[in-house]
């Protein structure tokens, strides 16, 4: 099977496991180059600054009506290693996008309790571990973002942030996370035909007493390669390898 396509599909598996059924915005999103730069509306450019709008917005009667027994019911509703998991991505969420707000206890409480949503739906232990790590990457591409226009660039409360149904918040960060993983899978199906090519070619170098068989050493190389399921890296390989004088000899069939 096609190597970024198991890998394309394991990440749409725990983000599933996750709950992040938005697939509209993000089937939309997604369709766009991943050079493409992000824009103002996108998912960590929505901004507030002003410390008075912290204050003001953490101290609304709706925000505290909804604090008042968030305490208890996650205690009641979750056992203690899902709110680890909850604490941990909200400890990572202070320290990289909210550094220097000031955050009201109403807030931190609504926050949590949108943070324990994006856990429940996970059913199977063994699944957290793997969706709590893709949570705190997205964290980190957020944090990457702001920091690139440190002064232009803010994220929203945490308490409407991390509202799934928020899709300039932090559910639009799943397109991140897939043009991320789809970036860094492609610079690893790089480096392996890369290091193929120099196999060979450092095989050629050799003194013909040191060197290995040279057919089998190539038919080695290409069913490496082969094993990625992408033709544009096979032709890279055959360009680099075929000479001239071997081309008879190692043209595939």
């Amino acid at each position: 099977m096609n190597i970024d396509r198991k890998l394309s599909s394991s990440s749409s598996k725990i983000e599933c496991l996750a709950g992040n059924n938005f697939t509209g915005y993000v089937e939309k999103e997604g369709a766009k180059k991943i050079k493409e730069p992000l824009s103002q509306g996108t998912p960590g450019a929505r901004n507030f600054k002003r410390t008075n709008d912290v204050e003001k917005e953490g101290n609304i009667l709706g925000v505290q009506t909804q604090a008042k027994d968030i305490d208890s019911r996650l205690g009641a509703s979750g056992s203690a290693f899902l709110n680890s998991y909850v604490n941990s991505l909200w400890e990572l969420a202070k320290k990289k996008l909210y550094k220097e707000v000031y955050l009201t206890e109403n807030v931190e409480k609504k926050t949590k309790e949108l943070l324990y949503l994006w856990y429940q739906p996970v059913k199977k232990k063994q699944h957290l571990d793997k969706v709590h790590n893709v949570y705190l990457k997205r964290v980190e591409l957020v944090q990457k973002y702001l920091a690139k226009d440190s002064k232009n660039r803010f994220v929203q409360l945490p308490h409407l942030y991390f509202d799934q149904k928020n899709k300039h918040g932090f559910t639009g960060t799943k397109v991140w996370y897939e043009n991320y993983i789809r970036s860094k899978q492609k610079t690893r199906l790089k480096l392996i035909t890369h290091a193929q090519i120099r196999r060979f070619l450092h095989n050629e170098q050799k003194e013909t007493t040191n060197q290995k068989p040279r057919l089998p050493l190539f038919k080695d190389c290409e069913k490496r390669i082969q094993q990625l399921g992408k033709t544009d890296l096979l032709k890279q390989f055959y360009k680099a390898v075929l000479t001239q004088e071997n081309k008879s000899v190692f043209v595939p069939k």
